[in-house]
């Protein structure tokens, strides 16, 4: 990382593979949140600053510039300014950055999240990172038992996160079976991230039912994961949409028709239990500006508290990730590698929309 941060070390963000520019545009953010990069005395409308805020340049060049500028606090390291040049302050500052990206969790879940991508981690150390990077609380016997063999990191996973995708929440079948359908007609639908949608049409089929609604076809639909967005992306492209178009003047013929006949559709009676996903995390760059309490559809944040979560209600929907003006709400990093690579074998085949009539 010094090397990379060293003035010969200018090669524009927006030109650097995909893990750098991660690594790179991490820094000026830690410099932020340590108060050593100063937000409020920096001039936005300065056009170094917005080269550098469209990656059209180098973050070591940025970082010289800012020093130009009065934009880095240099009383937080060791360098006196009445004696030292811009190059010895840079130095200083760079010496700085290595240090504390050392014992940066922020920057080591970046870290953790390229070496599981890459295979540069085995099981045991990719379990092992979960505890470290506080993704689990603390387990002296699990991890004691990881490092000795005796528990393998299959099996460990397996235990800890066996489904990382949600079935349909229970608040939305409770909020369902308040609607009094009367005999209305009904078309169920589950949108899913290209691994499987398991019991949802089937547990929507009898919520429905019970609400009064005479269900006449069923339509499961492929979308971009919410959480892991390699998988299914791009999704529901051209092609999809134009099927889901010819769903839809299908159902909409068998209505016509007067033909109320119930659609076979597949599931398990009583439905599999399914563990709730991912609750996302709160960076340090939130405002507090409520949006993502006032949208969430599980009242899982707190609008007097919306740093934080309500775990017990969330039901990992991403609506304030995907939300959020700062982007100051993600998912774990690590989690998400993990689940990357839980998911792989089941996600990477395209699966293709589905229609019961």
């Amino acid at each position: 990382m010094e090397s990379s941060l060293s003035s010969s070390a200018a090669t524009p963000v927006d030109e650097l593979p995909e893990e750098m520019q991660d690594y790179m545009t991490y820094i000026p953010k830690m410099l932020v949140n340590n108060k050593i990069l100063l937000t409020d005395s920096i001039d936005k409308s300065d056009e170094t600053y917005k080269n550098y805020a469209g990656n059209k340049i180098s973050v070591n060049e940025y970082l010289n510039y800012a020093i130009s500028q009065k934009w880095i606090d240099i009383t937080k390291f060791s360098v006196d300014e009445k004696y030292s040049d811009s190059s010895e302050i840079y130095d200083a500052l760079v010496s700085y950055i290595v240090e504390e990206l050392a014992s940066d969790k922020g920057f080591s879940k970046i870290m953790y999240k390229y070496m599981i991508h890459n295979d540069l981690i085995n099981g045991t150390q990719l379990c092992l990172a979960l505890f470290d990077q506080k993704v689990l609380n603390y387990d002296d016997t699990a991890v004691s038992g990881l490092q000795s063999g005796s528990i393998s990191a299959f099996n460990f996973i397996k235990e800890k996160v066996k489904n990382l995708e949600i079935t349909p929440a229970q608040l939305a079948l409770d909020r369902l079976s308040r609607i009094h359908g009367n005999g209305a007609l009904c078309v169920i639908a589950a949108v899913y991230g290209n691994r499987a949608y398991e019991d949802t049409l089937v547990l929507l089929e009898d919520y429905a039912q019970t609400a009064g609604f005479q269900v006449i076809a069923a339509v499961s639909a492929v979308a971009e994961h919410s959480i892991i967005h390699q998988y299914a992306a791009g999704r529901p492209n051209s092609a999809d949409c134009q099927e889901l178009a010819a769903f839809g003047r299908q159902i909409l013929q068998k209505a016509i028709s007067g033909n109320l006949s119930v659609p076979e559709i597949p599931g398990n009676r009583p439905s599999k239990h399914s563990e709730t996903g991912m609750v996302p995390n709160v960076k340090h760059s939130c405002t507090s500006c409520g949006l993502c309490a006032q949208k969430c559809p599980a009242d899982a944040i707190p609008p007097d508290n919306c740093k934080t979560t309500d775990k017990t209600k969330c039901i990992s929907c991403m609506r304030c990730v995907s939300l959020c003006p700062v982007h100051a709400r993600e998912v774990n990093p690590v989690m998400t590698a993990v689940a990357a690579k839980i998911l792989k074998k089941s996600c990477t085949q395209e699966k293709a929309n589905e229609l019961f009539l």
